[in-house]
């Protein structure tokens, strides 16, 4: 397995990121996929994490310092699929799923998205003339 033979050698907080992300990848192929997944759902699903991970990343990856931060929720999926040689249309199909996934995953597990999707529930209860569809936190934006 050459992942953690070459994980190490990493920073800690990279190490972290990276974890994340297989996981991530792991639980969602799982959840969201057929019981034998073929290799392009498996490309298509990556780019989503990727596009999840980077967005909340301090600074991005070098291969993508072309998106700036004000249009990064406009192309950061698009360069993601683009670099995983996906199909962008079928990525971005995807994607609602993966963010439903990834919320209700981590709401659970993170107290800080608990809080904030207890919030927004009581947001949208005591503004109750516009009515709003609350199902989790954004997780690109």
């Amino acid at each position: 397995d050459n992942f953690n033979t070459f994980l190490h050698q990493l920073d800690f907080y990279k190490q972290v990121v990276l974890r994340l992300g297989w996981s991530a990848f792991l639980v969602l192929r799982v959840k969201l996929l057929s019981a034998f997944p073929d290799v392009v759902s498996c490309v298509e699903l990556l780019p989503c994490i990727f596009a999840i991970l980077a967005s909340h990343a301090p600074r991005l990856p070098d291969c993508l310092t072309h998106i700036t931060r004000e249009n990064r929720g406009k192309f950061l999926l698009k360069s993601m699929a683009d670099t995983c040689k996906a199909d962008y249309g079928r990525v971005q199909a995807r994607m609602p799923s993966v963010e439903a996934l990834l919320t209700q995953v981590f709401t659970s597990a993170v107290p800080e998205w608990r809080t904030a999707v207890a919030e927004a529930k009581a947001k949208a209860l005591s503004d109750a003339s516009v009515p709003a569809a609350v199902g989790g936190v954004d997780l690109v934006a």
